[in-house]
């Protein structure tokens, strides 16, 4: 054949390919990265994803059963994701338009949600909304290990009797304790001899400076729609001030800073919350004789590459009153409760 006809066949060809393409023909990966932004309408909304493998998951819904969460960040203004890796604790580009090529895109306005738009066997999905309904800015990915989604990190308990006194601490956590220490007695309790200054001692006379307790659950995941949005580099007089109002002692927050600090300075911004019922029915106490006033702080917090728009949380202070129990504890980004 001719070179000449040869480049006249070459051109028809690619003339029909792309009538083909536009006339729906062939189907094409209608975004990636490469291509455009599927939020550039939504700037500024607080925003959840949820992606999807086609195989696992073929309902076409929206639904939380057929489509795990992701721990990932949207930045609008540079239109690019981030993803959180734990081993860095440091939020990292992520591709995911690349990976999940096809999209669909939800709006919440608090009362009902609205599909606004959906591509052909959608692999993403987005969650916007502009109100307080969602409550969590990430969730976290269904594949990841159950005890690192739903762990309790570094609860202790602090006990403050009047006068020197035999106490019993029973922890009924629901879930799977992984470390205390003391290890409780044969029976599930802390048997201690708790003393005013705070000292506890057990049945062989050794001390301790409070009692400590890690667990893994499935249970309720923290609640974000109120909280506060912190820069990494403020951290610790955050933490310092909040802490101190809602009752904690300079030698409890210091030892509640030096561990979360490390975790938390270095990052851009930090979303936190204190979180109240949805922790104490998670974990409950039963304590004997019982406190005549009991403390129980709990912070949950994500690392967040840009601030967002959360509405403040109100805090309570705490006042100490005869027999005292105090308690605090945490979550990370990872879902694990320290």
């Amino acid at each position: 054949m001719k070179p000449g006809k040869q480049t006249f066949l070459k051109l028809c060809l690619a003339v029909l390919l792309l009538l083909a393409v536009l006339l729906g023909g062939w189907s094409v990966r209608a975004f990636s990265l490469d291509t455009g932004w599927p939020l550039s309408d939504y700037s500024g909304y607080r925003c959840e994803v949820y992606t999807r493998d086609e195989e696992n998951y073929p309902q076409e819904d929206f639904g939380w059963d057929f489509w795990p969460g992701a721990t990932i960040s949207v930045d609008y203004s540079q239109q690019k994701f981030y993803v959180y890796d734990e081993q860095t604790r440091k939020w990292v580009p992520y591709p995911l338009l690349r990976k999940y090529p096809r999209f669909q895109i939800y709006v919440h306005d608090g009362t009902k949600m609205v599909r606004v738009k959906k591509q052909e066997n959608p692999t993403v999905s987005f969650l916007l909304t502009s109100s307080d309904f969602l409550h969590n800015i990430y969730t976290i990915p269904q594949e990841l290990d159950v005890d690192k989604f739903y762990t309790a990190y570094k609860p202790v308990i602090y006990l403050y009797p009047e006068a020197e006194t035999e106490v019993s601490v029973r922890l009924e956590y629901q879930g799977r304790l992984t470390c205390t220490y003391p290890a409780p007695d044969p029976d599930g309790a802390w048997h201690v001899t708790a003393r005013p200054d705070g000292t506890l001692a057990d049945k062989q006379g050794r001390e301790y400076s409070y009692l400590f307790w890690e667990g893994a659950s499935d249970g309720t995941p923290p609640d974000f729609s109120r909280g506060f949005v912190v820069r990494g580099s403020d951290t610790a007089d955050f933490l310092r001030e909040k802490l101190a109002y809602m009752g904690l002692t300079p030698r409890e927050y210091n030892e509640f800073i030096v561990y979360w600090l490390p975790r938390m300075q270095d990052n851009p911004w930090n979303l936190i919350a204190f979180q109240g019922k949805n922790y104490t029915d998670s974990a409950p106490l039963t304590v004997t004789p019982r406190p005549d006033s009991v403390l129980r702080v709990f912070m949950a917090y994500r690392p967040l590459t840009a601030p967002v728009a959360v509405p403040p949380q109100e805090l309570t202070p705490f006042v100490r009153k005869g027999f005292t129990l105090v308690e605090w504890g945490g979550q990370g980004p990872d879902g694990a409760i320290r």
